[in-house]
């Protein structure tokens, strides 16, 4: 068939390849301290994807444009704290899905990830928010970000 002149959502080639006219998938990044205390982190960059345009960086919320099973990751940098801890909570809408913390108070910095699969409906709203004692480090040695938010519709 002709990608060019079909409105189909999915494509497969006479080799086999398949190919999605309606991708839905976003990565965001920052490297500045964010967030009080119970609050959705929301000093997000512009995504370096945001196929559906389905991520607010404004907001820090991700919200279904269609129904289906999305995947969702972060990755948080944990600060270099002595008495404090760094907790990251994942949330549908205005449920807890997935709670992450860092409590070594090593006085080292150190990463960790939530992740999620969750079944959306449109207009489901999926975030992150700071449940920790302290903001987030946002921190970049290298220029290179170390706290990240992604997400993708896997059917």
């Amino acid at each position: 068939q002709d990608p060019t002149n079909d409105n189909s959502a999915l494509l497969i080639d006479t080799s086999g390849r398949v190919s999605q006219s309606q991708i839905i998938a976003f990565m965001a990044t920052t490297t500045s301290a964010s967030t009080a205390v119970d609050a959705i982190v929301s000093t997000w960059q512009t995504p370096t994807v945001n196929k559906g345009s389905a991520f607010n960086s404004g907001t820090g919320k991700f919200v279904a444009p269609a129904a289906g099973v999305y995947h969702f990751a972060a990755t948080i940098l944990g600060g270099a704290h002595n008495s404090s801890n760094t907790e990251v909570w994942v949330y549908k809408n205005t449920t807890v899905v997935v709670k992450a913390r860092d409590d070594t108070q090593n006085g080292r910095y150190q990463t960790f990830t939530p992740t999620a699969t969750l079944d959306l409906a449109a207009n489901d709203e999926v975030y992150l928010k700071n449940k920790g004692t302290g903001t987030l480090p946002g921190h970049s040695n290298t220029g290179e970000p170390w706290v990240t938010f992604n997400g993708f519709r896997v059917g």
